[in-house]
């Protein structure tokens, strides 16, 4: 069975469902969303929805975003990671932060790769690090206890 996972073809054994598909690519359902031909599909509707020869799918894996300390004995030295990816605050860093205004960044919109948060000294503005130009940028940020 040929199909477009995520604009690359794939060659794989023949299934009946997107469950089944799911489970053949070895995905944890719940972290995972599926567009079909365009149509994002319920998880609920996975196991009624068949997959066809040339269907073009989407899939969008769940990237929470965590901090990560430097190491033990600096855990007041974070970075903010989505999923395996870690964020780098560009520009003018603020110095006051607390670890819940960090895990508050949100996507500037929806088709950036900025994200941003509100932080005590002011506007905190993130990015990976293969978007940043010549700006400053950190990816360790102390953050209050």
């Amino acid at each position: 069975m040929n199909v477009i996972i995520n604009g690359e073809t794939r060659v794989l054994a023949p299934v009946e469902t997107l469950a089944a598909l799911v489970e053949q690519l070895e995905m944890k359902s719940d972290r995972v969303a599926i567009e079909l031909n365009r149509e994002i599909v319920p998880r609920e509707q996975w196991a009624q929805t068949s997959v066809k020869d040339g269907d073009r799918l989407e899939l969008e894996f769940e990237m929470p975003l965590h901090l990560e300390a430097v190491d033990d004995q600096n855990p007041n030295n974070v970075a903010l990671m989505r999923g395996p990816v870690a964020l780098f605050a560009v520009g003018d860093v603020p110095t006051r932060m607390t670890h819940k205004q960090l895990l508050a960044a949100t996507q500037v919109v929806k088709s950036s790769e900025d994200w941003s948060t509100k932080t005590d000294g002011g506007v905190l503005t993130l990015r990976p690090f293969s978007k940043i130009m010549s700006e400053n940028y950190r990816l360790y940020q102390r953050i209050e206890a």
